[in-house]
């Protein structure tokens, strides 16, 4: 849904955390990275589009509306039981740089790129960007 109706263009999207880890036990979250072309933190704009899409659209997708709630990094929201929380992250490895790359040379290559932008004051905002390289 966020693909087709957000105003910013979503490349790839990746389930990370425990669900991404293949970790979970009893009653896992959902922690889903979207990585966003042509945006760079703070992703302020980029959630705003993402909850008011998630409010335009909560009873197509079931989503309690009262539980969708922005934070500073993410969107966050629940399906029944289920948390959901979508994370932006900066695509650093546009598709036309990466045509001959599978997935872990893509993973190294969002790493470098995301290391070399990331500062003291702003890793946590490119903490997502690194998700390919973690899982």
């Amino acid at each position: 849904m966020l693909q087709k109706k957000s105003k910013y263009s979503i490349d790839r999207v990746i389930y990370a955390g425990s669900i991404g880890k293949h970790t979970e036990i009893m009653s896992p979250d959902f922690d889903v990275v979207l990585f966003v072309n042509n945006q760079q933190p703070p992703f302020n704009d980029v959630l705003d589009d993402w909850e008011d899409i998630l409010l335009l659209h909560d009873e197509c997708l079931k989503i309690d509306p009262n539980s969708i709630k922005k934070t500073k990094i993410s969107v966050q929201f629940t399906i029944g039981f289920i948390e959901v929380d979508l994370l932006p992250a900066a695509n650093l490895v546009p598709p036309h740089q990466r045509q001959n790359l599978d997935g872990r040379k893509l993973a190294g290559v969002q790493l470098q790129k995301a290391t070399a932008l990331m500062t003291e004051r702003n890793a946590r905002s490119y903490s997502s960007s690194l998700t390919e390289s973690q899982i």
